[in-house]
């Protein structure tokens, strides 16, 4: 098994759980060494091929190979002209001087010209490698996000932003289910996103939504991302309500729901109180209509002046396994609490 620094990106937390979910569900062995705000330091008995563009919440992964200047003289890199070397300190590491005077030192023996940067972001990596340092770990980076895969899907053909699920909210609901293949449902789809990226990672979809708008609208994307993608999953859509689900056998439901309508300005506490009810009236009714399955789902918190209103009660006979985690984007006027559930 190797050791591998995991950096995670917003919500350390929910990534830090996805990746133990995934793993978990794949039957891949792992153990971890240490979790600190956005670092996981995990031995892995082995990770599936650029895992960090796999994962929602992993930025970098990078193979620990060493633990000193000393130990770090071993290892071979690949050096050539006019070459980018980036090196990532994390957690005040206080070996950033001894790595960069060694890089320095091993380019000028190989007469090369190169660019020798600190903390560069993912998207400005560009040909050579780089250095993860942590505590006294050194890693290589091994994994690397590239957010322009992202924003190629979001291309697609019909959007509604007021309905759309982001796509690494969307990859992370997935991989909290434990479950690394099947046929997953998405009871109030809307656009279909996730059920997109539950596609792009090797899934069966079910969706169901009560506007045929959006059934239509994701529709339009399922076609879309198997032509772009190659891919051949089976998909289905239909309109119809999420309390009577019409579909007999699926795995998993993954479900960013309906959330109550659109927040325009400050939420007066009356409003979020009816939000409240309704919501809850929905929710209850949905879960009670469930069989046994596993369930990752949303439910909003609404932030109000002097407090904070939750949803509750909802869940039934389901049993959490994880959670709330919470999600919100930065200019989010609710917050999310992300559950994973079973029956």
């Amino acid at each position: 098994m190797k050791t591998y620094l995991f950096v995670f990106g917003r919500n350390p937390e929910l990534s830090f759980l996805e990746l133990t979910q995934f793993l978990s569900g794949r039957n891949i062995s792992y153990k971890i060494f240490e979790a600190v705000k956005e670092i996981a330091v995990v031995q892995v008995e082995n990770i599936p091929e650029d895992l960090a563009n796999i994962l929602g919440g992993t930025v970098r992964i990078g193979e620990v190979i060493a633990r000193n200047i000393e130990g770090l003289e071993k290892n071979s890199f690949d050096y050539f002209n006019k070459m980018q070397m980036s090196i990532c300190v994390y957690s005040n590491s206080q070996l950033y001087e001894p790595v960069r005077n060694f890089l320095k030192k091993k380019a000028k023996e190989e007469h090369i010209k190169y660019l020798l940067s600190k903390d560069t972001a993912p998207s400005k990596i560009r040909e050579g490698f780089e250095i993860l340092l942590f505590k006294d770990h050194i890693a290589k980076t091994v994994s690397i996000f590239h957010p322009q895969a992202y924003k190629e899907r979001d291309k697609r053909p019909c959007n509604d932003f007021l309905k759309n699920t982001s796509i690494r909210l969307s990859r992370i609901l997935i991989h909290l289910s434990g479950k690394p293949s099947g046929t997953l449902l998405d009871p109030f789809c809307g656009t279909g996103v996730i059920l997109q990226e539950g596609v792009l990672l090797g899934y069966d979809v079910l969706g169901l939504d009560a506007d045929e708008k959006s059934v239509q609208c994701s529709r339009k994307n399922l076609f879309w991302i198997q032509q772009k993608y190659k891919t051949a999953r089976a998909f289905k859509v239909q309109s119809g309500n999420a309390l009577t689900i019409p579909y007999d056998h699926f795995d998993v439901i993954v479900s960013e729901p309906y959330l109550g309508p659109y927040i325009r300005g400050i939420l007066r506490p009356s409003e979020a109180e009816k939000i409240k009810r309704d919501l809850e009236r929905l929710y209850i009714q949905f879960f009670r209509n469930l069989g046994r399955c596993r369930v990752v789902f949303i439910l909003p918190r609404f932030q109000l002046k002097n407090k904070i209103l939750n949803l509750e009660r909802v869940f039934g006979d389901f049993k959490i396994l994880h959670g709330p985690l919470l999600y919100a984007d930065e200019n989010s006027k609710i917050i999310r609490e992300i559950y994973v559930l079973e029956k």
